[in-house]
């Protein structure tokens, strides 16, 4: 059986164990093809806390250019985007993705 379902990786986030997360979120769902928008939405988030800003930025502008991306998945990846931006001191760019 998988341990990671979204509930378990969504305790793990509420708790504020993102290397952890991370860790399974890596192990368990991922694939050469990528995972879903939406574990890629969360796997930005993921980098992104754990200070891998490069990654966390090249995954969320994947998901966000992709047409078929729902609005809800989109927006979480203009936050990690807006995230990153502002933590390097882009505070224009990061205004612009929140």
């Amino acid at each position: 059986m998988n341990q990671a379902s979204p509930s378990t990786l969504d305790h793990l986030v509420r708790a504020g164990r993102y290397l952890e997360a991370l860790k399974l979120l890596r192990r368990e769902f991922r694939s050469p093809l990528g995972i879903s928008p939406d574990l890629d939405a969360l796997l930005a988030e993921l980098l992104q806390r754990t200070g891998d800003t490069d990654a966390a930025s090249a995954m969320a502008q994947g998901v966000v250019n992709t047409p078929s991306t729902a609005a809800a998945v989109r927006s979480r990846c203009h936050i990690v985007l807006g995230a990153v931006d502002r933590d390097a001191g882009r505070l224009q760019q990061a205004v612009g993705h929140f």
